[in-house]
């Protein structure tokens, strides 16, 4: 498929926006109107027949579906062996990307695209469909309102509820994608308006902490956690609002009989606790017994964990320096950082925990002892993930006060003595 082709007479592909298991999608010019539109085709050169089936129900199922919060669907065809997809356009960015770059997302926008998601799949499940492939790439943030706007993409994996049976998948196959597919799917069974409700429980997991519920090394370790192994309690791993353990146990119940019924039940259920004027006490691994013992300064640390502004700009002059630090007079792996970037100002933290908004910690700075340090208040500009091993996460932090100039002196000393200045 190139640049420049003309779908249908009508419709003229101006550049890639991304591909699918189903096929690719592309930004066009509507030719008569001169608008820009999406479309979707199928581009392999001869489409099975229950790909072409599959395309067809995608079409059909979002053609009834009419909601703010479900991408509008223009057209739909046939070009020589190509089917086609018209849809709106769509300015901003996936869950996904947002996810990839911020790491996880405020409480406030966690609720709105989970009550967006509910809106737009609890009128799919009215229509008699299931939407099977909930996921971060298939919700999309968009751009250009007042208000955050979110609408849920991709039916293709739809399968109708009402009617003759539109089942097009061989036995035992499994259509979405694994992290967020309820133990239904992946043992190939019937599946109903629950699973797209087990697979919204793993996404708001993952958007309050950052972090996927199901892990493995493998795709057989994977499914194997989805299926058998003890699910995880959220608080043991992130700070979580309060009551959002049992919130997320039943979303993601095994028996489905024990799950969340409908959408707005789910969505109900978690007003209290991130909905609008919700005022739930965070808990989680540094809250509680793991607060520290020793007293603390006055000014605390605060460490959201997404991005907030900046309220003025660092020096430029910095310290590449690789600093040990602890945080609230722990020294365990969960509650040890890395002190790098260093400004008197402030620095980056590199550390193994998804820390929250506001939360108060301290940071002790093992400069030349690993059983004493400088106690440093500080609040967080920004959390991103970062890809190693052992550090999970980069924190911008800004110091409540500028360091001394003899404590500058001491980071100096201690990053040209380790050959990182």
């Amino acid at each position: 498929m190139a640049s420049g082709r003309v779908i249908a007479d009508k419709y003229r592909l101006l550049h890639e926006l991304g591909r699918g298991g189903m096929g690719t999608v592309w930004a066009a010019e509507h030719l008569s109107l001169g608008t820009q539109v999406a479309v979707k085709l199928i581009d392999r050169q001869s489409p099975s027949p229950s790909a072409l089936r599959r395309f067809e129900q995608e079409a059909h199922a979002a053609a009834r579906l009419r909601s703010p919060h479900v991408v509008q669907v223009l057209d739909y065809g046939v070009d020589g062996k190509t089917p086609y997809l018209v849809m709106e356009l769509l300015e901003g960015a996936s869950l996904s990307s947002r996810l990839g770059r911020d790491g996880l997302l405020p409480p406030v926008e966690t609720w709105i695209v989970v009550s967006h998601v509910v809106q737009a799949i609890s009128r799919a499940h009215e229509e008699g469909f299931v939407h099977r492939d909930l996921k971060p790439d298939n919700v999309f943030l968009v751009e250009g309102g007042d208000e955050l706007l979110v609408k849920v993409l991709d039916f293709g994996t739809a399968k109708a509820l009402l009617g003759p049976d539109l089942a097009l998948t061989k036995t035992g196959a499994m259509l979405g994608t694994p992290a967020y597919a309820s133990p239904e799917q992946i043992a190939g069974g019937e599946v109903d308006t629950r699973a797209d409700l087990w697979s919204l429980g793993v996404m708001t997991f993952e958007c309050l902490t950052g972090i996927l519920p199901f892990t493995g090394s493998s795709l057989k370790a994977l499914l194997t956690a989805i299926c058998r192994e003890p699910i995880v309690v959220p608080s043991d791993v992130a700070d979580v609002p309060e009551g959002f353990d049992a919130w997320f146990a039943r979303a993601v119940e095994r028996d489905r009989e024990n799950r969340f019924q409908t959408a707005r039940e789910l969505r109900e259920a978690l007003r209290p606790l991130i909905g609008p004027g919700s005022k739930r006490p965070w808990v989680g691994p540094l809250d509680g017994d793991t607060l520290p013992r020793r007293p603390r300064p006055a000014n605390t640390l605060h460490v959201p964990t997404y991005p907030s502004p900046d309220p003025e700009p660092r020096p430029r002059a910095r310290l590449p320096s690789a600093i040990p630090a602890g945080i609230d007079g722990k020294r365990d792996l969960r509650h040890a950082a890395i002190l790098c970037d260093t400004s008197p100002n402030g620095a980056t933290l590199l550390t193994r925990h998804p820390f929250r908004v506001d939360q108060a910690l301290i940071l002790t700075l093992h400069l030349e002892s690993a059983e004493f340090g400088d106690d440093v208040a500080a609040h967080v500009t920004h959390v991103k993930t970062h890809q190693e091993a052992v550090w999970k996460y980069r924190v911008g932090v800004r110091f409540e006060q500028p360091l001394s100039a003899e404590l500058v002196a001491r980071l100096a000393s201690k990053a040209s003595s380790s050959g990182r200045r």
